[in-house]
């Protein structure tokens, strides 16, 4: 009788050890698909990022030169307008 009693007590522990296993093995593959989804998303980012700065970098060159020739420009009519007064 002791020895049933055991085999019921033992069972029960199996039982909610594997509920509790199977949950959280659940849980973990949850946890793995997010994580999956989320490296795929980032790959996905730098490599849509991963040449803008090198070009943002060409076009700000390009606008600092032109608003330096501007500049330049504004000057040069600047000077003809006070010497033709």
């Amino acid at each position: 009788m002791d020895f049933d009693i055991t085999k019921v007590l033992i069972g029960a522990v199996v039982a909610i050890i594997g509920y509790f296993l199977r949950d959280t093995m659940t849980e973990l593959k949850s946890v793995r698909q997010q994580s999956e989804a989320n490296r795929a998303g980032l790959e996905l980012l730098r490599m849509e990022y991963t040449g803008k700065f090198d070009h943002l970098t060409e076009k700000v060159s390009e606008l600092k030169e032109t608003l330096n020739d501007l500049i330049a420009e504004i000057k040069k009519l600047n000077s003809n307008m006070y010497q033709n007064r």
